[in-house]
């Protein structure tokens, strides 16, 4: 914020952040939640992304194989899921995206108002850096492609569902942000805001060590009732 370049936290910043914040056990548990249901739905579109790239991949360069495929849609998807959805690792890398960034300034949008799947439906159909023979031997096997009225047709349809996933991706990210806010009472988010400087605040990272909190905590309750159970235990053979 005060040098308006990009950067990255240290290691330890948002753990500091949290602590700082020193969220409630109910807040914790409600963090923890909407992160458990972020990550799920997260995986699962993504892998349903995966598997409808390398079906454009295909249909456009046949010649590539399925595993050239595979791999091709797997790094694709990878990288517009980092903008779109990103997880906390992918927060640790630049550029990193800012807070809310898909819920207020759009980074994922493009100039046009479409979702950034542009970008992933682009590297799919191989229009991404390559030789010129095979670009162009790409470029005519897509041609081919667009004269068969049934098979353009089904591949315009997948890119529809690949423009509907990343836009469930997107959605998926602000639901755990506001999540976030509206668990966080007005005190703690003014703590997460002033202890965050100079960067600005991110739900997503905050979430993650919520969720980590919350099973030392389920730990821990499970060892006092064991702990319990073991005293009442001796107590009743000291009885006997």
């Amino acid at each position: 914020m005060e040098t308006m370049e990009q950067a990255l936290p240290g290691p330890d910043h948002w753990e500091s952040v949290s602590s700082k914040m020193d969220p409630t056990e109910e807040q914790v548990s409600q963090l923890a939640l909407g992160f458990e249901v972020y990550s799920r739905k997260r995986s699962a579109i993504i892998a349903e992304l995966e598997q409808m790239v390398q079906q454009v991949h295909l249909m456009v360069w046949p010649q590539a194989g399925k595993e050239a495929a595979a791999a091709a849609a797997a790094a694709t998807v990878a990288q517009v899921a980092a903008a779109a959805a990103p997880t906390p690792a992918d927060l640790q890398q630049l550029p990193a995206p800012s807070f809310s960034s898909n819920c207020s300034s759009g980074t994922a949008a493009n100039a046009d108002g479409s979702s950034g799947s542009s970008e992933l439906m682009a590297a799919a159909a191989g229009s991404s850096s390559s030789g010129g023979n095979e670009s162009l031997a790409r470029q005519q096997s897509l041609q081919s492609l667009l004269v068969n009225l049934e098979a353009s047709e089904q591949l315009l349809q997948l890119l529809k569902d690949v423009d509907q996933r990343v836009q469930m991706l997107m959605t998926i990210e602000c639901n755990l942000t506001f999540s976030w806010i509206n668990t966080m009472d007005m005190r703690r988010m003014a703590i997460a805001v002033v202890q965050s400087y100079p960067f600005m605040v991110m739900p997503i990272p905050l979430c993650e060590l919520a969720a980590q909190q919350h099973v030392l905590m389920q730990e821990e309750a499970a060892a006092a009732t064991a702990a319990k159970k073991g005293a009442a235990a001796k107590r009743q053979q000291s009885a006997d």
